[in-house]
């Protein structure tokens, strides 16, 4: 009801709530109806049921039984706490920035990255590189390739991982994201160990030790997003909502 209708007597009151399809709510468990029309969000709520919701208020007035009708629109955001996920930044010492060995080499690098997350149901996201031509302190110039990539928990099939946890699997979502960093730290570690086997020429492009480092940073889900215009109070919320929000 408006807040001056709650205030009168109405007569043979009737009321209908559309979700954001337009579809009545009446039977979904994601909410609640109270025979006096309050509709109530229960912790059931997904946002998938982000949008405008629709009240359709049918009733008689007491002074001559007309019947009346109100409609009342209200936009409900559905909001969750952003996951993890991780950015790499690394070096390798190359031989030339023209050379395309440059090139095949990171390919290869990227596909043994992507499959070694995968095995945690994660996936490698924005992978590249750079060749710049470095002049370090007492040393000679040296080609250096800086590659970045970032990890996260949304891989093929992790929709499936969080079914048994129903409504939210943060804190698996997050563990797998902190395993698979874990993963790459160790992959690069090898790579270490496996130079320090090398006692002749060293190959044409090798990891350089203790360049490697990884960074932190919120995520929002797939489906999910941030706007801190709308929002510049929750800054770190993400929110589902057809009408602000890009997936």
């Amino acid at each position: 009801m408006t807040e001056e209708l709650a205030k009168r007597e109405v007569m043979d009151p009737f009321f209908l709530w559309t979700g954001p399809d337009g579809r009545n709510i009446k039977d979904n468990s994601q909410v609640n109806l109270t025979n006096t029309g309050v509709l109530i969000l229960n912790d059931k709520f997904q946002g998938s049921l982000s949008g405008v919701f629709t009240c359709t208020l049918n009733y008689r007035s007491m002074k001559n039984e007309k019947e009346k009708f109100v409609v009342l629109k209200f936009l409900v955001y559905g909001y969750r706490d952003p996951d993890f996920q991780y950015r790499f930044r690394s070096r390798f010492i190359a031989g030339d920035c023209r050379d395309g060995a440059n090139n095949y080499f990171f390919d290869n690098l990227t596909v043994a990255l992507k499959q070694l997350v995968a095995k945690l149901t994660c996936r490698i996201l924005n992978p590249q590189f750079e060749c710049h031509v470095m002049k370090e302190p007492g040393a000679g110039l040296q080609t250096n390739l800086f590659i970045t990539f970032t990890v996260d928990p949304y891989g093929k099939g992790w929709e499936l991982i969080c079914i048994p946890y129903h409504h939210d699997c943060e804190d698996e979502t997050n563990n797998r994201a902190k395993m698979a960093q874990d993963l790459v730290q160790i992959f690069f570690e090898k790579q270490v160990s496996i130079l320090n086997q090398y006692s002749g020429k060293m190959p044409l492009i090798y990891y350089m030790n203790g360049s490697l480092t990884s960074e932190r940073i919120d995520s929002c889900r797939p489906g999910y997003g941030k706007n801190n215009e709308k929002h510049p109070n929750c800054t770190e919320c993400c929110g589902k909502s057809p009408l602000l929000y890009i997936p």
